[in-house]
């Protein structure tokens, strides 16, 4: 349980600037947010802190941030989570995320509102 809420808080990630546009819901596997209807979602501006750390230390990865849809398996029924993330570059998130033993049917993407999409296991 604690892991998903340190990855709900990672992935609803709020800021103000320039960043990737995610969007953001969580909901059952039955729900709007699950069906992808953008009706039912907010938007985050998911920002990378600190401008990669590369004006403080160059021997700390470089970050990134992705869009994230993501299962969480530890609740009945099991919930449906779309939001950002923030990743070492060399990290693949969803291997990351699948790897916690909570999370299935990962799918990440590094374009502006890119988690839009119903999962293909919920067609």
């Amino acid at each position: 349980m604690k892991a998903f809420q340190c990855i709900l808080l990672t992935l609803g990630l709020v800021s103000s600037g320039s960043g990737l546009l995610c969007y953001v819901c969580v909901g059952t596997e039955a729900s709007d947010c699950a069906e992808a209807d953008t009706f039912a979602m907010s938007i985050t501006n998911c920002i990378v802190p600190f401008d990669n750390f590369n004006f403080i230390r160059s021997d700390v990865e470089q970050l990134k941030a992705v869009c994230i849809t993501v299962t969480a398996t530890d609740f009945n029924p099991k919930l449906v989570d779309r939001g950002c993330g923030i990743f070492p570059n060399q990290t693949s998130p969803c291997e990351f995320l699948e790897n916690t033993k909570h999370f299935e049917n990962c799918t990440s993407c590094n374009t502006d509102k890119c988690n839009n999409k119903k999962h293909k296991k919920w067609i």
